[in-house]
């Protein structure tokens, strides 16, 4: 990632990006729309809810934690909390925070969300164990990484379907091997590229520039489809990657 001083570049590209945001959604008058939306958003981002209760609430069992993230999640799907949302109260992530808080301060929670059952969302949260970078970090930056975490991840899959789909997986596979796989040994130069792969050192740059560029596109969609204007999606990415590149 660049920290070269850059504005974020506009998306103009194929429908399969997600373009839908948080602005569309608050004046959306069906209800089932707005869950359907919040569906998709937890499903991208439920392990930043689930890192934060287990390093929260240090349940004793990995069920436990399970059933407070379904259960915060399933209680924001069915509440109408997006009324209280605006531009003026702050970014999205950091009033989701909010709601998480308020959520596990009270650990009857607990007991109230293993009645609830696994049954209640069209997708399972599944326990995992955080990277012990992000699982030593206090709860609120520990959410904010892993947010970040499961917004690379989501933007990865994106890149790879869209590549591989307009017939670019060589694209995606230079970019999968220097800038999501990197070894230990450090990064492969454009000639050790062009001989793996078997084309020119000119296709290697190329290739690799379109991903890189077509990456950058996709991130800032996925950072779009859960803002509420142009100035917020500016601020969650250099707040979220600590710089205002990627």
């Amino acid at each position: 990632m660049s920290s070269a001083a850059t504005k974020l570049p506009e998306f103009e590209g194929p429908s399969t990006f997600p373009s839908t945001s948080w602005s569309t959604l608050l004046k959306a008058a069906n209800e089932n729309q707005k869950r359907k939306q919040l569906d998709r958003l937890f499903r991208k981002y439920y392990k930043a809810i689930y890192t934060f209760i287990k390093i929260k609430c240090r349940p004793t069992h990995a069920e436990d934690a399970l059933d407070l993230t379904q259960s915060f999640c399933m209680s924001l799907i069915e509440s109408d909390f997006l009324k209280d949302l605006s531009p003026e109260k702050g970014k999205f992530r950091s009033y989701l925070k909010a709601c998480l808080r308020h959520h596990v301060a009270d650990e009857r929670k607990l007991s109230r969300a293993k009645k609830r059952g696994g049954d209640t969302l069209t997708f399972s949260i599944e326990s995992f164990d955080p990277p012990l970078e992000i699982a030593s970090l206090p709860a609120d930056k520990a959410f904010d990484r892993q947010w970040l975490y499961s917004l690379l991840e989501a933007s990865v899959k994106s890149l790879e379907n869209f590549l591989i789909g307009t017939d670019r997986s060589i694209a995606f596979r230079l970019f999968e091997r220097v800038d999501v796989n990197r070894s230990f040994s450090g990064r492969p130069n454009y000639e050790e590229l062009a001989l793996a792969f078997e084309i020119s050192k000119r296709q290697v740059k190329s290739e690799l520039e379109y991903a890189r560029r077509t990456f950058r596109k996709i991130v800032h969609s996925e950072i779009k489809s859960y803002t509420l204007s142009h100035e917020e999606i500016q601020e969650e990415f250099e707040e979220l990657f600590n710089t205002d590149s990627l």
